[in-house]
């Protein structure tokens, strides 16, 4: 699955788009704005909104000389549509369910990498580490099967190859300190969807961030009469700018023999015949 662009690998094309960027808000938006978020030219637009207007997805405010459109919510298949936006954290929330249910609940289940980052496209691995409790062996075979049926229902869930980083708690509080690139990803990115955070572990240390050198009494120095350096500037170019605005306010407009329409930029082109928009 792509949980990137989850709505468009299910709908693929111009009406897949369109309804993503819908998806992510419950503004209003004209037919120029929602055909340049979505990647699509207008006279695609112009085709697709007609359609789901009429379905009864996509609700049309017109605003003349605008037209504006915005996904209405309660419909049955802007549900569908909201529920694939919304996949990710779907997702996160299931395997932290599908865990608790488990005959030996994990003590932690944390997803990290792309996943968490909402990165994951249809290639990518869902990666998630599992702390066994303390009283179950590596070699225990009723948990070994239980966390392979677990893993093997994550995969049915989303599609994707689910790599488990498996280990026991004291292992787990041991290399929280590492300074590994694994470890640094995990302490960063990590969701923890089940269990405790790693961090409140029994025995964890949670490393310390790098302590930084602090400035000398010659550089507070030097920052600070720059920054009056730059606030003097940013004051002279104010002065400045007023002095413009009010030379132009007490000179007479010019006069031009256009026609009054061509001084106007309007805030929307009208549509072209034969098209909504």
């Amino acid at each position: 699955m792509d949980f990137v662009r989850p709505i468009d690998a299910i709908m693929p094309g111009a009406q897949g788009r369109i309804l993503a960027v819908l998806a992510e808000t419950t503004a209003e938006l004209n037919l120029r704005t929602i055909a340049q978020l979505s990647g699509v030219s207008q006279a695609q637009a112009s085709r697709v909104l007609p359609r789901l207007v009429d379905l009864g997805v996509v609700e049309r405010h017109e605003v003349p000389p605008s037209s504006l459109f915005r996904l209405v919510p309660e419909h049955v298949a802007a549900r569908v549509v909201l529920d694939l936006a919304r996949a990710t954290d779907t997702v996160l929330d299931q395997i932290g369910r599908m865990a608790q249910a488990l005959p030996y609940p994990p003590v932690s289940v944390i997803v990290f990498g792309s996943f968490p980052r909402g990165e994951a496209g249809a290639d990518s691995d869902i990666d998630v580490m599992v702390v066994r409790p303390t009283d179950i062996d590596e070699d225990n075979q009723d948990w070994a099967i239980s966390i392979e049926r677990w893993r093997t229902d994550v995969r049915r869930l989303t599609g994707n190859p689910v790599e488990v980083l498996e280990m026991s708690a004291h292992e787990a509080a041991a290399r929280l300190t590492s300074r590994a690139q694994l470890w640094n990803e995990i302490r960063r990115d990590g969701r923890v969807v089940h269990g405790l955070d790693l961090a409140v572990l029994p025995g964890a240390r949670v490393p310390k961030p790098a302590r930084t050198k602090p400035m000398s009494a010659e550089q507070v120095h030097s920052y600070a009469a720059k920054a009056k350096e730059f606030a003097e500037a940013a004051s002279s170019d104010l002065a400045a700018g007023r002095n413009i605005a009010a030379t132009h306010r007490r000179s007479p407009p010019r006069r031009s023999n256009a026609p009054s329409d061509a001084l106007r930029w309007p805030a929307e082109s009208p549509p072209r015949p034969g098209r909504t928009g």
